[in-house]
């Protein structure tokens, strides 16, 4: 195709020159290479014509297909290629054609950089497509990129013919065939269609980034200090924060995410943790950082290949479609476009773009519907990315539906931060920003906690503990859980509540307010059972009327509220407020006050018959999922109650409604631990921690004592003792595992970053003559009779020596 061809096309006038190129070149891509690559699978493989490929490539390769296509693997049942892209062709070709290395090998890394080879010229190719597709140096929207398309894929037709035997003619008349398409590109017809599509992505890229930084630069350079007005620089305050891929284990840095461009790259990237860990606050310095910094200065690599971003916040979105959704997010931009076509959607969302997906677990079911035409529209093209941030419980499931969609993915889980150094990193950029808070006494605070400081794991945690300290200095010392920090959380909003309650009370304010508290711990558990993160209008018009009934005098609530809560506006609908917990958890702590206020006053009650008649809705087993914590939180209030003996008969009940959920090991360890002589607890909690966790990690002392207890009655598949500096191993551990374990052990036995202490006495008594296997040590053997029983209980993962 000729620079006059393209200048003699009736629709020049209205494109830029770059976005002219940029289209005749995708569309050459799009339409060319696929077809070359089916040509070169279709010579190479010998199955036959009513045969899939899935049954030709177990049978030729006698392999798991699961892993080398877990993403494709439902394509791969058809018995014709026609509906493979680029990227599915360049996967399918070395396992389907004869002589071919396979790829993600060392032979195929080898044979790639050898010209004579037909491995050189797929990589070749699938090098020039990508080059397009992800344009990393101006590719593609390259003049010369038509002219120069040609010879590589003319190269691998004809070493594909001398490889596969085919004859001379029939490749040349194939050559011919290709390099007509290349002139013409579908005859060079280019409808309106097309010529909508084209200017709505060059709008959107150029004014609608604009527009984008104008709309929410106010929401993004902003962070709130949990229960107050003053906000923070976020990009002072952004902590960095370490991924962990699902898959591999590997450890990333954030800033890492989209640096992998090539072909290996996940089409989603997935990061899931728990609430307050950061997720959203992720996303926000990501928007930021493409909409305000230059790309050689953005501190998230790869980012500048984005040509734009499509931010879906499933709490605030208000329509259904994707092609409402980038109309809303782009007004003005595309305001000229009176005729805004689903293609138009379709192209934004495949062309260069990062569709952020912020809190899969808050949707609703609009979002839900929005969601689910993402995923049907989405695909991967041009280097186009998903970003999903959840909690696991949600992740499981949309990775779900990402394999039903084929869409490749990575996930990672954020890691806690756990490390002393990088908590008073944190700690410190805060310090620097607050008000009121004077260098260096918030970091010296925090030092203070010591063993508690183990609880600060979420940034918002440490957020709150800012907060905590600017208001109490001296409250924040009681801190040694994170009940004990919802508990003084609650305190201090209980006073706030008070005194905005004696400014309009004049009799008893202290009872008034006492009983505005309980109401919202009744709304806490009214929502969660709603699913519902935050209180909407609706919801609190009726939260007034049931305050109004027992005061009988109309109050602020609005101010009061935000005592305990945070007050917003909704940013799709200004004019619409609402208000929200700063935390999941705290609005679980709240609902378990509920419960607690309610079993001391009833006697023997059914606690699903209490949270229906609290919430003014049914409530049955199937629906204890999301009341998990509410349960956990409040076994937990039970053990420090005064009231614990008369509150210990519903103490069975709550257990075994606990469970019936998923909850995690390390809580059951825990509950055990409060309960040191009640057999019946650590016979439930070992039997619920086996069914949620495969492996159960002992971190301390008091988890050794209770892990010891729970062994009896139940085990897990891996039990990890990762003990810390200076703390020897208590012999009832020992004895247990000894005597009753029957797993594989993980031994982190790192007792001292000074010095190597040795372990031989926890290497001795569990692996000498014992029933389980190592599968990981780390740590110091001082004896030979210690690294004998190491080295005679090792075994792989899969139980092999």
């Amino acid at each position: 195709m000729t620079n006059s061809y393209i200048q003699n096309q009736s629709w020049v006038s209205h494109l830029p020159e770059e976005d002219k190129y940029r289209f005749i070149n995708k569309k050459c891509v799009d339409k060319v290479i696929p077809k070359v690559l089916r040509k070169v699978l279709e010579w190479g493989c010998k199955k036959e014509p009513d045969q899939t490929y899935f049954e030709y490539i177990s049978l030729k390769c006698k392999c798991n297909l699961k892993k080398l296509f877990q993403f494709h693997e439902r394509q791969l049942d058809s018995t014709s290629s026609e509906s493979y892209d680029t990227s599915m062709l360049y996967e399918v070709i070395p396992f389907a054609c004869e002589g071919v290395t396979k790829t993600r090998s060392c032979e195929w890394a080898k044979a790639k950089e050898d010209p004579t080879t037909l491995e050189y010229h797929l990589y070749r190719v699938k090098v020039l497509r990508n080059s397009v597709i992800h344009d990393p140096e101006g590719k593609g929207v390259s003049k010369n990129f038509i002219t120069e398309v040609g010879r590589p894929l003319r190269d691998l037709i004809l070493v594909s013919a001398r490889k596969f035997n085919v004859d001379r003619d029939e490749a040349e008349e194939f050559c011919a065939s290709v390099a007509s398409d290349i002139q013409t590109v579908e005859e060079g017809i280019i409808s309106c269609r097309e010529k909508e599509v084209s200017a709505v992505l060059k709008a959107v890229r150029t004014q609608g980034k604009i527009e984008m930084k104008a709309k929410r630069e106010a929401y993004l350079t902003e962070e709130c200090l949990p229960f107050s007005q003053i906000k923070v620089p976020l990009n002072e305050v952004f902590h960095s924060i370490t991924l962990v891929c699902e898959n591999t284990q590997r450890e990333v840095n954030c800033n890492e995410l989209f640096a992998e461009t090539e072909e290996d790259s996940a089409q989603c990237v997935v990061v899931q943790g728990a609430a307050g860990s950061g997720k959203s606050t992720l996303v926000k310095r990501i928007a930021l950082d493409f909409l305000e910094i230059a790309a050689s200065d953005s501190i998230f690599h790869g980012l500048n290949l984005f040509g734009a971003i499509l931010h879906i916040e499933c709490r605030e979105t208000k329509v259904s479609t994707l092609g409402q959704f980038v109309r809303n997010s782009f007004p003005l931009t595309l305001k000229i476009f009176t005729d805004f076509s689903q293609d138009a959607a379709e192209a934004v969302l495949n062309s260069r773009t990062l569709i952020i997906i912020d809190g899969m677990d808050n949707l609703t079911s609009i979002t839900k519907e929005l969601v689910k035409d993402v995923l049907k529209t989405f695909n991967g093209g041009e280097g186009s990315r998903m970003l999903v941030t959840s909690r696991p419980s949600a992740a499981k499931d949309f990775i779900q539906d990402l394999e039903a969609a084929s869409i490749s993915h990575d996930c990672y889980s954020i890691k806690d931060i756990s490390v002393n150094d990088e908590q008073l990193k944190f700690l410190r950029r805060y310090e620097k920003v607050i008000p009121d808070i004077r260098a260096p006494d918030l970091v010296e605070a925090f030092k203070g906690l010591q063993g508690a400081r183990s609880y600060f794991i979420y940034p918002v945690y440490l957020a709150l503990f800012c907060h905590l300290f600017r208001t109490n200095p001296e409250g924040v010392n009681c801190l040694t859980s994170p009940e004990n920090l919802m508990e003084q959380t609650l305190r201090l909003g209980e006073v706030k509540v008070e005194q905005r309650v004696s400014e309009h009370v004049i009799v008893n304010p202290d009872i008034v307010a006492s009983i505005i508290c309980d109401k919202i711990c009744d709304l806490s558990l009214k929502c969660l059972h709603m699913g519902e993160h935050k209180v909407d209008s609706e919801t609190y018009k009726e939260f007034c009327q049931e305050c109004y009934k027992v005061i009988g005098k109309e109050l602020p609530y609005k101010s009061i509220l935000s005592c305990l809560m945070t007050a917003k506006k909704s940013r799709a609908d200004p004019t619409e407020g609402t208000f929200e917990w700063f935390h999941k958890s705290f609005a679980e702590y709240l609902a378990a006050k509920t419960l607690i206020r309610t079993l001391r006053a009833r006697k023997d009650v059914d606690i699903l018959q209490v949270i229906s008649e609290i919430t003014g809705m049914p409530v049955t087993e199937a629906d204890l999922k999301r009341y998990q914590n509410v349960i956990l939180f409040t076994v937990l209030y039970i053990n420090s109650d005064s009231r614990k003996l008369r509150l210990g008969s519903s103490l069975r009940q709550l257990l075994r409604l606990l469970s019936t959920t998923s909850t995690p090991a390390q809580d059951w360890i825990r509950i055990v631990n409060l309960w040191p002589d009640d057999d019946e607890v650590a016979k439930i909690a070992a039997r619920s921690a086996a069914v949620s966790s495969s492996e159960w990690r002992v971190q301390d002392s008091n988890d050794c004592g209770s892990v010891a207890r729970m062994l009896p009655h139940s085990q897990p598949l891996i039990l990890n003792l990762a003990l810390p500096r200076s703390v020897s191993t208590p012999p009832l551990i020992l004895a247990a595992i000894g005597q009753h374990f029957k797993g594989t052990l993980k031994l982190d036995m790192r007792r001292s970053h000074d010095n190597f202490m040795p372990c031989d006495d926890m290497v001795e008594h569990n692996l000498s003559g014992a029933r389980c296997g190592l599968v990981q040590f780390r740590g110091c053997l001082g004896g030979r009779e210690a690294a004998a029983a190491a080295l005679g209980a090792a075994v792989d993962e899969a139980g092999g020596l």
